[in-house]
């Protein structure tokens, strides 16, 4: 308001410039207006931001938090491992022997599986052939009671 007075008050004295200004002072309140907007939703705009990175933060924070207590357990764990006062080493050797019996019966798989896939086969097409052939006639001896 106080820029428009003093704008009114200089283009008193000089009619010609007066629709010019008029029209220079709409386009600096546009401006003004454009501006104010734009910083508003700025203010906005960061408010999210703000949350967006505090949510990030709180993600990584967790993260490195599990990824510390991992390597807290690993650390725990390659200690247990290397102490000569456990058994772990006669329990992995057990385990190994465990292990080998395991793969040689897994690596039987393969092959075990052709030959009862082959057995499935030959069973069903024997149960097939005995379902196709014909029913036997319904008179052989069981009217004259001479079946056994």
């Amino acid at each position: 308001m106080e820029m428009e007075a003093k704008m009114t008050l200089a283009t008193t004295d000089n009619k010609s410039c007066e629709k010019a200004s008029a029209a220079a002072f709409e386009i600096f309140k546009l401006a003004l207006r454009l501006n104010n907007d734009m910083y508003d939703r700025f203010e906005q705009e960061r408010e999210v931001l703000r949350k967006f990175r505090l949510g990030l933060r709180e993600m990584i924070e967790k993260r490195e938090k599990k990824l510390k207590a991992l390597k807290a357990q690993l650390e725990a764990l390659l200690k247990a491992l290397a102490d000569a006062s456990r058994p772990f080493k006669t329990l992995q050797q057990k385990m190994n022997v465990h292990h080998a019996v395991l793969k040689k019966s897994c690596d039987g798989f393969p092959s075990a599986q052709k030959t009862i896939a082959d057995q499935y086969s030959k069973t069903i097409e024997l149960i097939q052939k005995d379902l196709a052939k014909p029913a036997e006639p319904a008179g052989t001896g069981a009217a004259t009671g001479t079946s056994f």
